[in-house]
């Protein structure tokens, strides 16, 4: 039922933590994390989100 609703906005899947995971470590990525909203390792991608905050799944990688 979430992931038909989800598609009729356009989306094609929604993404767990483990899923996400899983899915970024077999394209090659490493360093995963999660992270909380308006944070980073990375002090050039603090606060870039501009839309608010409604419990969304944040994830670094690197690759």
């Amino acid at each position: 039922m979430r992931q038909t609703s989800f598609r009729l906005w356009g989306h094609q899947f929604v993404y767990d933590k483990d899923e996400l995971t899983a899915q970024l470590t077999e394209s090659g990525f490493s360093k995963i994390t999660s992270v909380q909203w308006h944070k980073s390792r990375h002090p050039e991608l603090c606060n870039l989100e501009c839309r608010p905050y409604h419990g969304d799944l944040i994830v670094e990688a690197e690759k």
